[in-house]
């Protein structure tokens, strides 16, 4: 089966297209994963100031803990 030349630029079009997302997509998953490890790195230190803190005082005077 023969491919017009017509029929052959769109696929090639179309394939490049799709790579073209298929790189931005794996780009910004990787954004994310590097932004949401930051911010879990932040909250992990922030938790533990707060333990250090926390261990320095009554339990009732942490505005910040759930009792």
């Amino acid at each position: 089966m023969k491919i017009s030349p017509q029929r052959r630029k769109e696929r090639e079009e179309s394939q490049l297209l799709d790579e073209a997302v298929v790189g931005w997509a794996s780009l910004f998953g990787h954004y994310l994963n590097m932004h949401g490890n930051c911010a879990a790195d932040q909250h992990r230190k922030l938790n533990a100031q707060h333990a250090c803190v926390h261990q320095e005082r009554m339990r009732d005077d942490c505005k910040t803990c759930v009792s």
